[in-house]
């Protein structure tokens, strides 16, 4: 009975459809934004490498190829020559090939360009592309010695190291047969991608409190609260009925919500596979701190941000920190680890909010409590971000992708233990409070 009348009184909130209705509205907002981008930009980066040697720098690729000899002439050739074939197959629709042909344009470029000393940056993993892809061609390494070519033509490490990133997401995107996405890529993957940088946090923070702010205080004022207690149930069963029943209630609402904007983005745009390779970590899981990438220092200097794919990277400190580490996942892996955390948060904050909740029979007083608590906990976010803090789950997203000094395992056991000292704080309270009216 209990459990039916909390998610009779949620659901009958004149706030849940205004909530719903903004959210829709901001997500409309990201997704008009990202078409006029994908309108303005086009997607520039797949063939980037082609694109340059075939078209905008021709006459430098083929005065090249005229002003050299040996492997030099044919290392140009084949580039231009693999070049030519990557913008064809683009053209066709031949995706698939047209990567193939750029991959190879790359790893040649890679290897006339570089030193011997640099090759050790990407030779293991470009090799072992090469012979997937073109396995009866060798390896255009010039048999380990170095191309005849200036020296002030070679590229430094942190430009190899970048253009190893690239063709690591490239091929990533050729083995699974999808298209290379692109920041502004209009499509349901990036529209979500992007809504999990704290719009989803923050949508769950202010519905779980709008809607869950009364879910004692108002039984306190209709003396459901002194009529429950009257009959053969603990005040902390009474508590975590309620705590149950909000959560079961609000959280469907949420994640209909999400699931039907991101629906309707893919109606809008187009539909991308959840295939879509995301930056993460190797010791997300095994490690409680890591020395991850600095977006807010790279925020604050000019081209500080780079992306690869949709996920924005700090070249510099990335390299620094976390380059030997790096893998990618599918955005459908990254889709899950970010749910599980946000049903931890959404059952944080539920526990917060009926807390304030069972504090004191007005409304008004219990949201000043929960903001109360909420703004202290986001304060201590600003002011020390390296102090733990449940709030560090809108920042989710950062933590995926290594730029955070905290880890998904981090994060996890915070939650975990924030949840724990919220019950316990809440139980203790309200079994000391006396009910009177």
């Amino acid at each position: 009975m209990l459990e039916r009348y909390e998610a009779r009184r949620i659901l009958k909130k004149k706030s849940l459809p205004i909530l719903i209705i903004a959210f829709i509205l901001i997500s409309m907002s990201v997704i008009s934004n990202l078409i006029s981008e994908d309108f303005n930009n086009g997607n520039i980066k797949d063939l980037d490498f082609s694109t340059v040697a075939a078209q905008s720098d021709r006459f430098v690729s083929e005065g090249l190829i005229r002003i050299t000899e040996g492997e030099e002439k044919i290392g140009f050739s084949k580039m231009l020559d693999n070049s030519d074939d990557a913008i064809k197959n683009r053209n066709q629709g031949n995706l698939l090939q047209a990567y193939k042909h750029e991959m190879i344009v790359r790893i040649i470029h890679m290897n006339i360009f570089s030193s011997i000393e640099n090759r050790r940056i990407f030779e293991d993993f470009t090799k072992e592309v090469w012979n997937d892809i073109a396995p009866d061609i060798t390896y255009p390494d010039n048999n380990g010695n170095e191309y005849n070519v200036s020296t002030a033509t070679k590229i430094m490490d942190m430009e190899l190291i970048r253009w190893t990133l690239e063709l690591k997401y490239l091929y990533r995107c050729y083995k699974n047969n999808i298209s290379y996405v692109e920041r502004d890529d209009a499509n349901e993957a990036v529209f979500l991608y992007e809504l999990m940088d704290k719009i989803i946090p923050v949508f769950i923070l202010i519905t779980i409190l709008l809607l869950s702010i009364d879910s004692i205080s108002e039984e306190h004022r209709l003396r459901i609260t002194r009529n429950v207690l009257s009959q053969p149930i603990s005040r902390f069963s009474y508590f975590l009925k309620v705590l149950f029943s909000n959560i079961v209630t609000v959280l469907p609402v949420i994640i209909i919500s999400i699931c039907i904007v991101t629906l309707f983005s893919g109606v809008l745009s187009r539909f991308h596979s959840f295939k879509m390779p995301i930056l993460t970590t190797t010791n997300q899981w095994t490690a409680l701190r890591i020395n991850g990438m600095n977006l807010v220092k790279a925020a604050s200097e000019p081209n500080g941000i780079e992306y690869l794919g949709p996920v924005p990277v700090a070249l510099d400190t990335l390299i620094k920190n976390i380059y030997p580490i790096i893998k990618l996942i599918s955005f459908t892996e990254a889709t899950i680890i970010f749910t599980l955390e946000m049903v931890l948060f959404a059952v944080f904050v539920n526990i917060v909010t009926v807390f304030a909740s069972s504090l004191t029979n007005k409304k008004s007083i219990a949201l000043v409590i929960a903001a109360g608590i909420f703004g202290g906990l986001y304060g201590l976010l600003r002011l020390i971000p390296e102090l733990p803090n449940p709030l560090l789950a809108l920042n989710v997203r950062d933590i995926i992708s290594g730029a955070s000094s905290f880890t998904l395992l981090s994060l996890t056991v915070i939650q975990v233990i924030s949840i724990l000292i919220m019950i316990g704080i809440s139980a203790w309270v309200f079994n000391k409070k006396e009910i009177v009216y």
